[in-house]
């Protein structure tokens, strides 16, 4: 494995806990009106989409997490709030400030292992 593949499996792990975060988090309720809509309380989350559409990708030497397309717009109101009437769920900065220094050590050490690989 490259160190291309090791970015590209960062990258992922960290989407992956986006997705996470949306799943485990004690996110921001909806708005009765938004419930009885719906029919439940489960912020972010009224199909997959959302959820499917969040993924990583590279351009060039830069690394992405979040969501293109159509559903862009939804994990952005997520991330910062309309107001109103939907409060803020950041669930991007919360994986940048809650797990990105794990995932970046782990990332860290098998690119340390590949340099001490090849130098031998």
């Amino acid at each position: 494995m490259d160190l291309i593949q090791e970015f590209d499996d960062f990258l992922d792990s960290v989407s992956l806990a986006v997705v996470r975060k949306i799943h485990g988090r004690e996110l921001a309720p909806n708005a009765p009106s938004t419930i009885a809509k719906k029919g439940f309380d489960f912020p972010l989350v009224e199909t997959t989409a959302l959820l499917s559409d969040i993924h990583a990708w590279r351009e060039g030497k830069q690394g992405h997490v979040g969501v293109k397309g159509e559903n862009a717009y939804k994990l952005e109101i997520a991330e910062f709030g309309l107001n109103p009437p939907a409060p803020a769920r950041p669930v991007l900065r919360l994986t940048v400030d809650e797990d990105l220094d794990p995932l970046l050590e782990i990332f860290g050490d098998k690119v340390q292992a590949k340099i001490e690989n090849y130098l031998r």
